[in-house]
């Protein structure tokens, strides 16, 4: 799951490089909202240092070319397409990849649970 924060910049991080089959490639990355199922869809570029292994993808969360998202759940697609400027999704060339997001106004650190198991052995005969 990616974990945005409100006006943060997330990074994504895949390894699809061999789902794409066209050349020059672009990337379009959509959300779709799990509640309104607003869609909101915008290019990001493969800032990988070894996009050969895998892609990385960042952005700023309410930029104009970001978008701002709503706060709630949201499932992502990443689609490769030949066009610098498609925002259309229907219109991209292949998906490439897919998952959840979750969007919130202020980041919240996970907590670490520790518990303490106790196993008795019994002997038996």
């Amino acid at each position: 799951m990616l974990y945005i924060t409100k006006s943060g910049t997330p990074e994504l991080i895949i390894t699809g490089k061999e789902k794409v089959t066209i050349s020059p490639v672009y990337y379009l990355l959509v959300f779709e909202s799990e509640m309104s199922q607003e869609r909101k869809a915008f290019i990001v570029a493969d800032s990988s240092t070894s996009p050969n292994r895998y892609q990385l993808f960042s952005f700023v969360e309410g930029s104009s070319t970001a978008k701002t998202l709503a706060v709630g759940t949201h499932y992502w697609s990443l689609y490769a397409q030949t066009s610098p400027s498609n925002t259309n999704y229907l219109l991209a060339n292949e998906e490439i990849d897919r998952g959840l997001a979750y969007v919130s106004t202020s980041h919240t650190p996970f907590n670490d649970h520790e518990v303490n198991t106790t196993i008795k052995q019994h002997n038996v005969g």
